[in-house]
């Protein structure tokens, strides 16, 4: 079931962190939902959908574990942003997260003030052949940047499709591109200043101001890019029949409405470009929940002289983990229905992180390649919540 989620209010999403921490007085305010929300969120409104008191205990009681692992049983493949045009009210593109090792450069033409993105590549070097590292891995990779030039920090954190699949295919963008062809940017969040209330008497208390944060689903025309709105495309799995989490909801903190749509949209499917290819870069394009850096089937033996050898889940291609480009970590929580409690903070690596893996035989590239198109990278190849989803890309050694 493909669904897409959009709403036309400031949506609250946070990351689980307690009101109050120093430097924390928004609770951790996010700019885009996380995986877990969203799927948490379905599943509630297909329990609803299956009987309206689904989730109603008698005096406090915990809920049955038996509906938990019910709704546990629904899956989400993947959980992607989709943006649509003003006026285009058919058509959904697939955005894409900006890889980590895409290094972006910004020049500005001061007669026409025009400003153009140049996307560079990084080179995954052998770093023995110049005196060595501290690494254990003989086989280990170094990405060092095709370019000497500094970095912009406001370049788009989400790529349009072709943009995406061109740096897949080539590994670099030759070009200038406007910021309107390379992607669009997370919503801006919308701060709100708010003051408390007497409940006796329904005036102002004096000296109570308050903000609250959220995201406009909804934008409106910058310099950069056009008007839109932005939406949340989830493909789920192990639906039953009768489930229905179409319609309005409420999502996110403070109540806010949402409203739920079949998408009729697919997923691109996987090119055929990776014949023979002897490294393949692996892209998250959600977040990946490993419980470490990396996936415990990929994850290198400390103590070996080279990164080991590892069969890919449910599969016979051998691969081996040969550099990596991991942007920091963030910090997710929630709440356990179960339990009626706080969840334990777990470490998501951020969408963009880049795996690049050998392969002990290239003629299977494309065969890895399809297999794992779109799908978890987690140690099945798949993940509930939709996490670790992945796309592949060709790399460029010296």
């Amino acid at each position: 079931m493909n669904l897409i989620i959009h709403s036309t209010e400031s949506l609250v999403f946070r990351d689980g962190r307690p009101f109050g921490d120093q430097g924390h007085i928004n609770g951790g305010s996010l700019r885009w939902p996380w995986p877990s929300t969203v799927i948490g969120m379905l599943r509630n409104r297909i329990g609803l959908s299956r009987d309206n008191n689904y989730f109603t205990t008698k005096n406090g009681e915990q809920i049955a574990e038996g509906k938990i692992q019910a709704l546990e049983e629904i899956t989400a493949t993947r959980i992607q942003p989709l943006w649509q045009e003003n006026g285009d009210n058919n058509k959904w593109q697939h955005l894409f997260p900006a890889p980590a090792d895409a290094l972006i450069t910004k020049s500005t033409n001061r007669e026409e003030q025009d400003i153009t993105f140049q996307v560079h590549g990084f080179n995954y070097e052998d770093p023995f052949t110049e005196g060595g590292v501290d690494l254990p891995w003989h086989n280990w990779r170094i990405p060092v940047a095709k370019t000497l030039e500094k970095p912009c920090r406001d370049s788009p954190e989400l790529w349009h499709q072709d943009t995406f699949f061109t740096w897949l295919q080539k590994g670099e963008i030759s070009e200038k591109i406007p910021p309107e062809k390379l992607g669009i940017s997370l919503p801006l969040p919308d701060i709100r200043i708010h003051t408390a209330i007497n409940a006796d008497t329904g005036t102002v208390m004096e000296s109570q101001l308050f903000s609250s944060q959220g995201i406009p689903l909804t934008t409106a025309a910058t310099s950069s890019q056009k008007a839109g709105r932005f939406g949340i495309g989830v493909e789920l799995a192990h639906i039953a029949s009768g489930d229905n989490p179409k319609g309005p909801c409420y999502f996110g903190a403070e109540r806010k409405t949402a409203f739920i749509e079949d998408l009729p949209n697919q997923f691109p499917p996987c090119p055929n470009w990776f014949t023979d290819a002897r490294y393949l870069r692996l892209i998250l394009i959600s977040n990946g929940d490993f419980g470490s850096w990396a996936p415990s089937w990929l994850l290198p033996d400390h103590k070996a002289n080279e990164t080991n050898w590892c069969v890919v889940p449910g599969t016979d291609i051998s691969v081996r983990l040969c550099s990596a480009f991991i942007p920091r970590w963030q910090a997710v929580s929630g709440w356990d229905y179960a339990k009626k409690g706080p969840k334990a903070t777990r470490k998501l690596i951020p969408p963009g992180a880049v795996y690049l893996v050998e392969l002990k035989d290239p003629s299977q590239s494309q065969k890895l390649a399809q297999i794992m198109w779109g799908r978890s990278m987690a140690d099945n190849l798949s993940d509930p919540n939709g996490c670790g989803a992945v796309c592949i890309g060709n790399v460029s050694l010296t």
